[in-house]
Order: C-alpha cells, then sequence, then structure tokens
C-alpha cells in the first residue's frame, strides 16, 4: 500500500484537545510561522496538545491564508499547510506512536500510520450465510 493510500485514512479533522506525535508537528510548523509573522511565541511549547495557544496561532495562520479561521485543522487548512511546505500527508506516516484526534463533534479517533497501514492491508471479511 502507498503512503498516500495510508495517508486517506487520517482523521479528516483536528480539533482542540487532539493529542499525540502528529499535534507535536502541526504545532513546530506554527511556531515556525509565528515567529515569520514577528509574533511572540516564548509562551508556546511544543507538545503533544494541539490546545488553546496552538489553536490561536492556527486561527492567525488561517486569517494570514484566506481561510476561514476557525482554528482547527481540517482539510481545507492541511492543503495550505501543504502548499506552505507542510506535507500533512508525509509527516503523518513518518510519525510513531498514536494520535488522538478531537473531531467537530467531541468524537476522538485513535489514529497511527502503523494501524492505518495495517487497517488498509487487512482483507475484508465477507459475511456468511446467517451472518450478521
Amino acid at each position: 500500500m502507498s503512503e498516500a493510500n495510508v495517508a486517506n485514512l487520517l482523521p479528516k479533522y483536528m480539533e482542540k484537545g487532539s493529542r499525540g506525535p502528529f499535534c507535536v508537528a502541526v504545532n513546530a510548523f506554527l511556531t515556525g510561522h509565528a515567529s515569520a509573522w514577528g509574533m511572540p511565541d516564548s509562551e508556546f511549547a511544543v507538545d503533544q496538545l494541539y490546545g488553546g495557544r496552538a489553536v490561536e496561532l492556527m486561527k492567525s495562520y488561517q486569517s494570514d491564508s484566506n481561510l476561514e479561521d476557525d482554528g482547527g485543522c481540517g482539510p481545507k487548512t492541511r492543503t495550505a499547510m501543504k502548499e506552505d511546505g507542510f506535507d500533512v500527508d508525509v509527516v503523518a506516516n513518518c510519525l510513531p506512536g498514536v494520535t488522538v484526534f478531537v473531531q467537530p463533534d467531541g468524537s476522538e479517533i485513535s489514529w497511527s500510520p502503523q494501524g492505518a497501514a495495517m487497517a488498509a492491508a487487512a482483507p475484508v471479511p465477507r459475511m456468511q450465510g446467517g451472518d450478521c
């Protein structure tokens, strides 16, 4: 299975409260952009939580990128990030460990590149007569 196919299994959204290695990478991207914008980022620790400060930096990034500044990291934001040199799909598939992606409805999806690769490669069981 190609990396692109595995990346397609990456949860569609990342909202405040998401946590894990992918959040570290997004937070580092945002910190880099904050520095380029001349924003003070000394109060922002790059860690595994996509929390309040990260959401505020994301809103600034989205506004500067002419996107809806909701602070979430969804498909349009990820496309803009890729255009700015941060390839979300490649990064996500290079990071070991599990990231928990909070979705807009508050639900959580645990994701890892290893788990996505296994799920994508697993055969879909066929139902037999009488199976429910």
